[in-house]
């Protein structure tokens, strides 16, 4: 089984297991699941880039100028996109399988105006969800 990492742009991937990290994006000590839904894989160097807010100790608890905070699959009849909150604050959508998803979804929020572009785009994602 090949296993690529998902953060943001990153392009390791690896048949060992051993070399990637398995993440909950809901931590289990806060309730997450442990099924598909819930994890992501992340190589060595990105799983330290993850903060999240629900974290009580460990590597995750401390935010950093290059965190990222994931919120979690929406899903497309492309298949899975990331959403997450950048290290600005904004939020982000990462689909590796399709990258002009990205830039289509940059254009809009451009060219219409940002809040309303984003709520269309979560209102479609929920819709498709059925």
């Amino acid at each position: 089984m090949k296993y690529n990492c998902e953060f943001p742009g990153c392009s390791f991937a690896t048949n060992n297991r051993n070399e990637i990290h398995e993440h909950h994006i809901i931590p289990k000590e806060a309730g997450g699941l442990n099924n598909k839904w819930n994890k992501i894989f992340f190589c060595a160097t990105h799983h330290g880039f993850i903060f999240c807010e629900q974290s009580r100790h460990g590597q995750h608890s401390i935010r950093t100028n290059n965190s990222i905070i994931l919120k979690g699959w929406r899903f497309s009849t492309g298949g899975k996109i990331l959403e997450y909150i950048d290290e600005k604050g904004d939020i982000q959508f990462y689909d590796r399988n399709n990258f002009i998803m990205n830039s289509i979804i940059e254009r809009q929020v451009n060219n219409k105006g940002e809040e309303h572009e984003k709520n269309q785009l979560l209102q479609c994602e929920k819709e498709s969800n059925g």
